[in-house]
Formats: structure tokens, C-alpha cells, sequence
């Protein structure tokens, strides 16, 4: 039997891709863990830590705002690119790409470092006193990481259209470390600064892991590049830029009713979202990533059923495994929270800080593996505008709901405000692919 299971998993490159992903992206969320299990043992959920999530939270969400734009229009141009034209072509396609988002990275690297009490202000208004001070420092610190993490969204992309999502993790893995290391050797000198500095060595590190595994298969010979390509990439991006304009400014204002609240309120949010993100990340998100290019190409050679048959084994599968684990960690949130973060300067009330969001979340789980999927389909069909329509209608619907929570519950009413969000925003989507199938069977 398990002979049988090992040979069907060598034959199948998507579970064999999937497997050897998932394992490396482990080591990621390890990491990732470590990064956070040293914040709460150092800082607890005391201000300090709430200025270096918030900080990490910010530079995160504009890597995000620039990956998710790129991703699908990208993606797609430069494999059909190759399909249609050959390896030159597509590699001009990269290059008319990287030419905009590498000057890119420096414009916004040098608005964070000019204007940092402004953005502050403009993110994280309830701040003042110390913690507006040290946030401000940090995002001085952290405007570097911008320079090389956005340059990174393009390279990482890139390998995933070879096929080589290896690299592409290991990357990701190494600007973890890059974290981890430098809080645990310069913790006790820079205090809260080790980790951006952490940060900024990570980003260096990755971008140069992406490029030395993309040089063998680089092109720089000239070729005249169809203008239809580059047309391709905007008009699959354009919906993407309202889209995720919407999503960042729902993302930004969590932080930006909790930075109202009591201190700790943004940490406690970040470390509860960091243990529901592991199972995530692990296994839909990294399904995801390996299944865009298959569905991509699917999509290219017209073959309607297979993709159909790969969606719908895909969502069945992450159905089966996250419902049971909501329920496990709906009950024991607060056992959880214990267990991986109570130690140092976090203590009892901090775990009934996190704790509290963290069964919240632990309810939206479901909808947050399905949701990685279903978008990642959407966009393999050269389809972003309904998801990203539908996203934008959630993500008022988010904010005004988190408003009105908030001033009754608490910190926690921002947990419900995201689970809620996105569970009615799968149900949108999974409604509409229905339809979707059914007009493309029609058309065949």
C-alpha cells in the first residue's frame, strides 16, 4: 500500500511539487513562528511590540499590494509568451516589468524614509508618546526592505512559471531567518531595532537566492517584443490595482482601529493570526502556488474538464481538513496560546488578549484556505475583475462591520470583522464559478 502511494505521488507533479513545497514552506512558518515567539518573549504585548508588528505589518502590506498586481497579469502574459513566442520574448516581457517596479522600490523606500512621521499619522493614528516615537524610527529602519522586497515579487513569480517552486520558498525561508538571527544576537544591544534590522538583511538575502536560480535560464537578447504582451499584463493588472487599493486600505485599518485600543491590541492580533496562518499557509496556500501554473496552462489549451476535476478535488480536500481543525482550535485557543507564547515578558493577560481573537479567527479558517484557491482560479482564467470586485464589496462591508464591533467587543471585533468578510466573499465566488462553468461548457 505504501509502495502504491509513493509511486502514484512520483508520477503526479502536483502532489510531488505540493509535498516538496509544503515541507519547505513548514520551515518558513517555523521561522516565522520563531520571529514571533522572540517578539512576545522579549516585548510581550507591550508597546514596543506593537510599533514592530505594526511596522512589519505595513512593509508587508505593501510587498502584498505589488505581488498581487504583478502576479496574475505576469504570470499569464510570460507563459503564454512562451508558448506563443519563444524564451526571448517572454524574458521581455520580465524585463519591461522589472524596468517599472525596481524604480518603483526606491520611490517608496524613499517616501517611508522622508516622511515617516506623516505615514504614522496617516496608519496609525491612535499612536503618540513612545509609541509614536519608535514607530517612527523603525520605519526608517525598514524603508530599506522595500528597495529589494518588491523587486522580489517579480523573481519569485518568475521561478513559479518555471516550475521551480523551490527556490521561490527557499527565499521566502531566508528573509525569515534573516529576522530570527538578527534578534537573537543583537536583541540585547538594539532591542526592538534587531528585527528590522533582521528584516532588511532578509530581503537583501532573498532577491539574490531569486537571482542566482533564475540566471541560467535569463535571456538578455534583443528581440522585438509584441506590444500585445505588454498590453496583456495591464489589462489582467488593471482591476488588481483598485482591487488591492480596497484590500490594503480594509487590512490597514485593523491596525488602525486598534491602535485606539489598549496596548497590546496589535500584537495580540498579529500573534493569534500567526497561528492560524501555519495550517494556511502550509497547505492551501502552497497547493495554490503550484497549481496556478497547471491551471494557467489548462486554461491556454482550452481543457475546461480538467481544470473543473482539479478545482473541485482541490476544495474538497482543503474542506476535509479544515473544518475539524476551526473546531479543535475554536476550543482550545486559549491552551494554544498558552503553549506557544507564554513565556518571558508574556504573560497571563497577554494570553487572554490573544487567545480571545484567536478563537475568532480559528472560525474563518475554512474560508480563508478556500478562499487562497478559489482566487488563485480566477486568475488562472485571465479572470481578475470578479474577484477583485467581489473583494472590494467585502472589504467595505470588513470596515464597517469592524467599526461597529469594535466600539462593543473590543480588539476582538476586528477578528469578526475579517472572518466574517471572508467567509461571505467565498460564498460570492463559489456562487458565481457555477455560473462561470456553466458559460463556458455553453461556449464549447
Amino acid at each position: 500500500m505504501l509502495k502504491k502511494i509513493i509511486c502514484q505521488i512520483r508520477k503526479n507533479p502536483i502532489v510531488r511539487a505540493s509535498l516538496l513545497l509544503s515541507a519547505i514552506t513548514v520551515l518558513v512558518k517555523v521561522a516565522g513562528y520563531a520571529e514571533k515567539i522572540l517578539l512576545a518573549y522579549y516585548w510581550g504585548t507591550g508597546y514596543e511590540a506593537d510599533a514592530c508588528n505594526a511596522i512589519f505589518a505595513f512593509i508587508f502590506s505593501i510587498f502584498v499590494f505589488f505581488r498581487e498586481i504583478i502576479e496574475p497579469g505576469f504570470l499569464n502574459t510570460f507563459l503564454k509568451a512562451r508558448h506563443e513566442s519563444g524564451e526571448r520574448n517572454a524574458w521581455h516581457v520580465f524585463f519591461s516589468v522589472f524596468r517599472l517596479i525596481f524604480p518603483a522600490g526606491i520611490f517608496v523606500s524613499l517616501g517611508l524614509f522622508l516622511f515617516p512621521n506623516q505615514i504614522v499619522h496617516g496608519v496609525l493614528p491612535g499612536f503618540s508618546g513612545e509609541r509614536f516615537e519608535l514607530t517612527s524610527r523603525l520605519i526608517r529602519y525598514a524603508s530599506l526592505t522595500c528597495i529589494f522586497m518588491i523587486p522580489s515579487t517579480l523573481t519569485y513569480i518568475t521561478l513559479t512559471a518555471y516550475k521551480r517552486f523551490t527556490p521561490a520558498a527557499i527565499g521566502d525561508l531566508v528573509f525569515k531567518l534573516g529576522i530570527v538571527i538578527c534578534i537573537l544576537l543583537f536583541a540585547g544591544r538594539a532591542s526592538i531595532f534587531s528585527a528590522v534590522y533582521g528584516m532588511v538583511c532578509g530581503a537583501i538575502v532573498k532577491l539574490a537566492v531569486h537571482g542566482i536560480a533564475l540566471r541560467k535560464n535569463m535571456s538578455f537578447k534583443n528581440t522585438g517584443i509584441h506590444s500585445k504582451y505588454i498590453r496583456a499584463v495591464w489589462v489582467l493588472a488593471w482591476p488588481l490595482l483598485i482591487g488591492i487599493i480596497f484590500s490594503q486600505i480594509s487590512t490597514l485599518t485593523d491596525n488602525v482601529f486598534a491602535s485606539y485600543l489598549q496596548e497590546g491590541s496589535i500584537s495580540a492580533l498579529n500573534y493569534a493570526k500567526k497561528v492560524v496562518e501555519l495550517p494556511v499557509v502550509v497547505f492551501p496556500y502552497a497547493l495554490s502556488i503550484v497549481v496556478f501554473p497547471f491551471f494557467s496552462e489548462l486554461h491556454i489549451e482550452k481543457n475546461m474538464h480538467r481544470s473543473r476535476k482539479l478545482l473541485r478535488e482541490t476544495l474538497k480536500w482543503i474542506t476535509v481538513v479544515f473544518i475539524p481543525l476551526a473546531v479543535l482550535l475554536f476550543f482550545f485557543s486559549d491552551t494554544v496560546t498558552q503553549l506557544v507564547f507564554q513565556r518571558g515578558a508574556f504573560d497571563d493577560s497577554s494570553t487572554g488578549l490573544t487567545s480571545a481573537p484567536l478563537a475568532v479567527y480559528a472560525l474563518g479558517m475554512p474560508a480563508f484556505a478556500i478562499e487562497t484557491v478559489l482566487v488563485i482560479f480566477y486568475f488562472s482564467v485571465a479572470d481578475t475583475k470578479t474577484p477583485v470586485f467581489t473583494g472590494i464589496c467585502c472589504a467595505v462591508i470588513n470596515i464597517v462591520l469592524t467599526w461597529i464591533l469594535v466600539q462593543y467587543i473590543g480588539h476582538t471585533g476586528i477578528a469578526w470583522g475579517l472572518v466574517v468578510s471572508k467567509t461571505l466573499k467565498v460564498s460570492i465566488l463559489l456562487y458565481l464559478l457555477r455560473y462561470k462553468f456553466n458559460k463556458k461548457t455553453a461556449a464549447a
